[in-house]
């Protein structure tokens, strides 16, 4: 007889589920990649979100990860300058992101030793949001995290050494137990079944 693993989810996966944190991240990666069109028709991104640009190669494209390279200059409002790499995404397309970490027009150029791809330009708006940016270390207090907007990240992480099997008689109580300790806060909880 042998034992089939079982699918099991987690308590941190629900909590991820939901988390309007986890979601804003959704909802950033959506907005960048449908690029939105602002009232002037400006490509627009949102602030503490993400803007990607997409290049096509016109010519085949033979050894697209050694043989391409391609970088890309975004220009803030203020001209200071950030550079990324662009990376291939099959297809011919080479794809580039930045964050956005400053409101206001930023501009793009590329450089790159395939022709197709190299002295491409352009520009986007970067609106104003709500989404919470990334996590980092807090300013104040270095064994902290806080988010761009300012506030403060708590993270709570539990194992269980146990596996989740029905015939562990307390696996409902560890559960149980470590739901209530959340609070409504994440708690990443890895479980594992052997069944």
């Amino acid at each position: 007889m042998t034992r089939r693993a079982k699918p099991v989810i987690t308590l941190m996966a629900l909590l991820w589920l939901l988390s309007p944190t986890v979601h804003a991240v959704v909802r950033m990666k959506d907005v960048a990649v449908a690029h939105a069109i602002t009232p002037s028709g400006e490509a627009s991104a949102l602030h503490r979100g993400m803007y990607e640009i997409e290049l096509r190669a016109s010519e085949p494209v033979t050894d697209p990860y050694f043989g391409v390279r391609v970088q890309v200059m975004f220009y803030r409002p203020d001209g200071t300058e950030v550079r990324v790499d662009g990376f291939y995404d099959g297809n011919a397309i080479f794809r580039a992101r930045a964050y956005c970490d400053t409101v206001g027009r930023w501009e793009w150029s590329t450089r790159s030793n395939w022709p197709s791809l190299d002295g491409k330009q352009g520009a986007f708006k970067v609106v104003s949001s709500s989404l919470p940016g990334k996590l980092r270390q807090h300013a104040s207090d270095s064994r902290q995290f806080a988010y761009d907007d300012g506030k403060w990240f708590l993270h709570l992480g539990d194992t269980g050494y146990r596996y989740v099997v029905d015939d562990e008689p307390h696996w409902q109580a560890y559960i149980d137990q470590a739901v209530m300790t959340a609070s409504g806060l994440i708690l990443p909880l890895n479980c594992y079944s052997c069944r």
